[in-house]
């Protein structure tokens, strides 16, 4: 069967397994209120925002007088949390196009988010005043009411385009902050390094990146670690950009479990256009990553993955994600019996996500998406189809000081094992994220992240926990 088709019929299997229609409800109001999603995606939507930042800073050293790309960077770095250089980007936007209702709108946003409420009034009232009809003028009054002030008199609006307004962008600057209207002194870079070390909690060490499944037993531990992550840009031309990435995790854990020192390696190749569509900033990028896990020093595994993805940046506000993989692992250990045991073999999947700007002032943003996957497994014991939801809330509690909380339900139809009670497990992931930015370079979160396999079969039921201290450094 096609890796499509494998796909696609996953849906019908799950609607024939008789899931207990309790457990799936629980599932989904268990979303509804610990709002989802995995690390992984997280960190591949942000470095998605950032190489856009970084593709708009170039056009702007070409046409620094688009006040729609000045818009639209402001935005970009607003999701990033580059809450001063946002300012600094939609100040700009409403310079060079004082009747702009979206820029001010985003303006409005960032000086919230900065604890600067009279300002944030003052753009949202403009808002207003030029859009009145517009859905950014129905946010705008909420926004308005919410910081405890009075409504512009909408009765004496004239509306936009049909006499100049006189107000908005540089009549209303101090002077000392007109030089805010030129371009941000930092120029683009092609090269880009993170960096994340800590302290954490682990009560099952042994999973690895490439691992499907968490191993049965207790094996809990300290352990410190280091992750970095490299992107370097080789070809940046127009809206065509294409480079190569390296991440890495590395760990070291108690003396009892030196075994399971973690060595992780994961150079990849990728090529992505930016459209600037009439909706949004649409995102195709195809990425091959190849990954090499090992612990202490002896190999675990191998992965080759390739990746298309699809990612919209919606003009309103909010991201729309889907993507299908293809990869296949080979570990090097098969076990005694390959035939059962062996967790080598090639894994499709295929997913959508949508982040809807809530734009609350202790909710940002909410995401949730539905992952489908088959996993064609030499071994028996391994072989599965799977689905998964997720969602994510952002949750600012005071300036620099983001709450992030994320989880998910999934089930997996081991269709081909053979032994009973069947292996087909319940996946729930639950986790949260408390990070205090010192600036845009250094930041810090605390961390708690739960994993729980859920199976009949005691032989594979499992559970993770992992808690601690991570600290952030980025250029």
């Amino acid at each position: 069967m096609s890796g499509c088709s494998a796909i696609f019929s996953t849906v019908s299997r799950f609607l024939s397994l008789g899931i207990c229609r309790p457990a799936i409800i629980a599932g989904v109001v268990l979303l509804g209120i610990l709002a989802v999603e995995c690390h992984g995606q997280d960190r591949n939507t942000i470095r998605r925002q950032e190489r856009i930042e970084r593709t708009l800073l170039t056009q702007l050293r070409l046409d620094s007088e688009n006040a729609s790309s000045w818009r639209l960077l402001g935005r970009v770095q607003l999701e990033l949390n580059k809450l001063e250089k946002a300012r600094e980007s939609l100040t700009r936007a409403v310079g060079l196009d004082q009747l702009n209702a979206a820029a001010h709108y985003d303006l409005g946003r960032v000086f919230i988010r900065l604890g600067r409420e009279q300002e944030a009034i003052v753009e949202f009232r403009s808002v207003i005043e030029i859009a009145e009809e517009s859905s950014y003028a129905d946010k705008a009054r909420n926004h308005v009411l919410e910081l405890g002030a009075e409504l512009p008199d909408e009765s004496d609006i004239v509306q936009a385009g049909f006499e100049v307004r006189q107000f908005g962008g540089l009549e209303r600057l101090p002077i000392d902050q007109n030089d805010k209207l030129q371009p941000p002194s930092s120029a683009p870079s092609n090269l880009y390094i993170r960096l994340e070390t800590g302290v954490l909690y682990n009560s099952n060490v042994a999973l690895s990146p490439i691992s499907r499944n968490l191993f049965p037993g207790t094996r809990d531990s300290f352990q410190a670690f280091v992750a970095p992550t490299i992107d370097y840009q080789f070809v940046s031309r127009e809206n065509v950009t294409a480079g190569a990435s390296f991440a890495g995790d590395f760990n070291i854990n108690e003396g009892d479990f030196r075994e399971f020192n973690l060595q992780s390696y994961r150079p990849a190749l990728y090529v992505e256009r930016v459209i600037f569509g009439p909706a949004g900033i649409l995102v195709p990028r195809i990425q091959y990553e190849f990954a090499h896990d090992a612990f202490e020093g002896t190999p675990f595994g191998n992965r080759h993955a390739v990746t298309a993805s699809l990612a919209n940046f919606w003009d309103c506000g909010g991201t729309s994600f889907i993507y299908w993989a293809s990869d296949y692992t080979d570990f090097v250990t098969d076990g005694i019996l390959p035939s059962v045991t062996s967790r080598d073999g090639l894994t499709h999947a295929a997913g959508f996500s949508h982040t809807l700007d809530v734009e609350r002032r202790h909710l940002e943003t909410v995401t949730a998406g539905v992952d489908l996957k088959r996993a064609n497994i030499e071994g028996t014991d391994s072989a599965f189809d799977g689905v998964s939801l997720f969602s994510e809330m952002r949750m600012p509690i005071v300036e620099h000081l983001l709450l992030t909380v994320r989880g998910g339900w999934g089930f997996r139809d081991y269709r081909l094992f053979e032994f009973e009670p069947s292996r087909n497990e319940n996946v729930w992931q639950v986790g949260a994220e408390l990070r205090k930015r010192f600036n845009e370079q250094v930041s810090v979160a605390f961390v708690i992240d739960y994993d729980y396999f859920d199976s009949k079969n005691v032989l594979f039921a499992a559970e993770r926990y992992v808690g601690g201290v991570v600290l952030r450094f980025e250029n």
